[in-house]
């Protein structure tokens, strides 16, 4: 079975070109066409971004990029290795053992945040009894009349606006878009893979989101549209806090 890098590079190479100038034209990052004539897949988020890549790589070069796609996925499935599937759960699996106690001391430490919280907001805590009226007193010099004064109008808590306990996150796709979302606790809210037409809902105190293609998520956080995260076709991390709702509320 030919070498897929190798005829990629080869391809490249009698036409006397750069991958700096390949990535221009087909708007795929430099150090992902190094790695597919590697065949380094593992820096490349996902395979279905190495599927694309091959392809649109090989027909930029003239060659037939479903045929350079198949003997890729033939080489996947035929290979005595390790897969890349199971080198991902084998990584993933490794991952959760790592974070299994970290997780479990953050749920302790939240749990008794919860509980001193619930001790001082209690509602019987300190509760003022109104007294009772004073009966009027008699006057005994003549009233002066006096025009009366409208009364002062003290602002109640439903004209103060309300501060945002959590993040809301609604992400619009308009095109093929991996994400990965994470809250404050390191619990995974989303890891999948989205299309074009579809969107998804994220709730929490934290967010931390990653984006395989930030050029086709549209972002829109507690209500509003958030500008670009990131380069079009480069995989993007953010974090998302509710201070930064805050800030953005009281900014006149």
């Amino acid at each position: 079975m030919e070498n897929i890098g190798k005829v990629l590079k080869e391809a490249r190479e009698s036409k006397n070109l750069t991958l700096d100038e390949i990535s221009q034209e087909t708007h795929i990052l430099t150090r992902y066409l190094n790695a597919i004539e590697e065949e380094n897949y593992s820096i490349v988020p996902d395979r279905i971004y190495v599927i694309g890549i091959i392809r649109k790589y090989a027909d930029y070069l003239g060659l037939d990029g479903g045929e350079m796609v198949r003997l890729f996925m033939d080489d996947v499935n035929t290979t005595p290795k390790t897969t890349i599937r199971e080198r991902e759960k084998v990584s993933r699996h490794s991952l959760n053992l790592n974070f299994k106690p970290l997780i479990t001391v953050l749920t302790v430490v939240v749990l008794i945040g919860v509980f001193v919280v619930v001790i001082h907001m209690n509602p019987y805590k300190n509760v003022n009894v109104p007294s009772s009226p004073s009966e009027p007193k008699t006057q005994t010099q003549t009233p002066v009349s006096k025009t009366p004064e409208p009364p002062s109008q003290t602002p109640t808590n439903e004209d103060q606006p309300k501060t945002p306990d959590k993040l809301s996150m609604v992400i619009k796709f308009s095109g093929d878009c991996w994400i990965r979302a994470v809250d404050e606790d390191g619990n995974v809210l989303q890891e999948k893979k989205f299309s074009a037409g579809e969107e998804v809902t994220l709730e929490a105190k934290e967010i931390t989101l990653r984006l395989g293609y930030p050029g086709n998520a549209e972002v829109v956080l507690n209500g509003k549209e958030l500008p670009p995260i990131g380069s079009a076709g480069s995989p993007t991390t953010k974090k998302f806090t509710l201070e930064d709702v805050n800030s953005q509320g009281q900014t006149p």
